[in-house]
């Protein structure tokens, strides 16, 4: 095919009533046909036709490589872990995904599994119910094919028989990828879906007339531009660095400036073998490790470390905490009979009853964090776990002083969003605010720049990311952070990103994006 010249007629779809239209024939130089699989572009098309001249000065970035049509989708899901497998869940379950996606779904991968993400690298126990993943991957809203599901995957299997109890990472991990293959491969039976496994996004450029071209990054080096109208970024997060000057100052000075800070996330999935390696050479005269923070990940990390302390030589680990851990309970009641005292307003979530439903820690973790708390001591290992309330200004008396043989800080603080290079159409970059949870979005997850304005049909809320708790969410109101998990992202989280992108989407075929530029775009919330 490569050889002939042949005339088609080249389809334009319209911002405004989302059909095609056609302008003169074009000749193609090389049509490619691959199959019709997810995993491989359904069909390509290299033209000769030449590019409009929109008067922006190009994105560099946009210049590498070989000069070709961009190809057209109308939703990109850039990363395709827990966060925007679960977005496509949803819109699956509510029969969205035509509305939201007439002209296709890109999904973007940089690894090979679907569904997953870096879930199954870690060691440790997940805080959610097996009853509850079930719940999320075998819904009956799902297209019917989905029910070989329980047919083919053993890991459901293994989870119906665990129901009522928390699996490990790696079991949820193995779950949410066989699940979110044979929903892909599903879909793509009935919707155009192209899939990229091991692609990175390199660059966002955002254009004048509402859409997003976007720069692609094989791991054999090979480009690919894409054309999207909608684009969703939930790459993964990277956690937040404290800076071993900051925690001197949080710890009034101790312990001296030469002691490593490491991230709770390696801790959490080396083998013990690696543990060992990793932090002998940091052990020595020195012989305690400060674990700092109360979250999930730090009470995961503590029970880490215990198992190998001996053989570590440690004498003891500090638990650096700026605020007391907080714990889940079905009702007040439950909460009451643990003798917690709760603030009824701010504590407990008015459309569940739960008590901190969204902060709080739960099944092993919540054991340990009472553990650690009550005895200062981890189920039978002989080390010392010695819990300090610290903050900038006090501490609990005896919290400084006597930690001059403090070998390494673990720092378990939260993640930052991972994101690729973002330009507007003349070149400049776009810069996104964040805050000390990560990056703000408005109430149906789309990013705002640093000043305040958001970009339409731009989403973000996996981690790093996320949307402050409301009304339709529920939670209590003293959480803080954003949410964040797995049945979230495939039902509340899923269906207010959905009602975003149709906003967008209605947004545009008034027509009040017929002239569209950057500026036009962004609106003050």
């Amino acid at each position: 095919m490569s050889d002939r010249r042949v005339q088609v007629r080249h389809q334009t779809v319209c911002r405004h009533c989302k059909r095609c239209h056609f302008e003169e024939p074009v000749p193609i130089i090389t049509i490619t046909i691959a199959c019709y699989a997810p995993d491989r572009e359904q069909y390509r098309l290299v033209l000769t036709s030449p590019q409009p001249n929109t008067g922006s000065t190009p994105n560099p970035s946009l210049d590498r490589g070989p000069a070709m049509q961009p190809i057209d989708f109308s939703l990109a899901l850039c990363g395709f872990g827990p966060a925007n497998s679960g977005l496509l869940f949803s819109l699956a379950k509510c029969g969205t995904l035509t509305a939201v996606a007439p002209r296709g779904v890109l999904i973007i991968e940089r690894g090979r599994s679907l569904g997953s993400g870096s879930l199954s690298r870690y060691k440790i126990p997940s805080n959610t119910l097996a009853d509850v993943i079930l719940e999320c991957v075998c819904d009956e809203r799902l297209p019917a094919a989905m029910t070989r599901l329980r047919q083919r995957s053993s890991t459901i299997a293994r989870l119906e028989r665990m129901r009522g109890e928390a699996p490990d990472l790696d079991l949820v991990s193995e779950c949410l990828s066989d699940a979110a293959e044979l929903l892909v491969s599903d879909l793509s039976q009935r919707h155009r879906i192209a899939l990229r496994r091991e692609h990175r996004i390199e660059a966002v450029t955002v254009r004048d007339d509402g859409m997003f071209d976007l720069v692609l990054r094989s791991r054999s080096g090979e480009q690919v531009s894409a054309r999207v109208a909608t684009l969703v970024l939930n790459l993964g997060g990277t956690q937040a660095d404290e800076s071993g000057a900051s925690l001197r100052d949080l710890l009034h000075g101790v312990p001296p400036g030469n002691v490593p800070v490491l991230h709770s996330d390696p801790i959490l999935q080396y083998s013990e073998a690696d543990l060992l390696a990793r932090l002998s050479p940091h052990i020595g005269a020195r012989r305690t490790l400060v674990v700092a923070g109360s979250s999930h990940s730090a009470f995961s990390v503590i029970e880490r470390l215990a198992p190998v302390s001996e053989r570590l030589g440690l004498r003891r680990i500090v638990l650096a905490h700026r605020s007391p851990p907080r714990f889940y309970y079905r009702d007040v009641a439950q909460a009451q009979a643990f003798g917690e005292h709760i603030d009824v307003q701010q504590d407990v979530c008015p459309l569940s009853g739960r008590v901190n439903r969204l902060g709080g820690l739960r099944f092993r973790t919540a054991d340990v964090a009472r553990q650690v708390f009550e005895t200062q001591r981890l189920d039978r290992h002989r080390i010392a776990i010695e819990p300090r309330h610290v903050a900038i200004g006090r501490s609990d008396p005896g919290a400084t002083g006597d930690l001059s043989d403090v070998a390494a800080i673990i720092t378990c603080f939260g993640y930052r969003p991972r994101l690729p290079l973002l330009w507007d159409s003349a070149g400049a970059p776009l810069r996104l605010a964040e805050d000390e949870h990560g990056l703000t979005t408005d109430d149906v997850g789309r990013p705002m720049r640093d000043d305040g304005r958001v970009i339409h049909g731009l989403f973000a809320f996996g981690l790093g990311s996320g949307m402050s708790i409301g009304t339709e969410v529920g939670g209590e109101p003293s959480y803080r952070r954003r949410l964040d998990g797995i049945w979230l992202y495939h039902n509340h989280v899923g269906a207010k990103v959905t009602t975003g992108m149709l906003r967008d989407i209605h947004r545009d075929d008034r027509g009040i994006s017929a002239n569209i530029t950057v500026a036009s775009r962004l609106e003050t919330r």
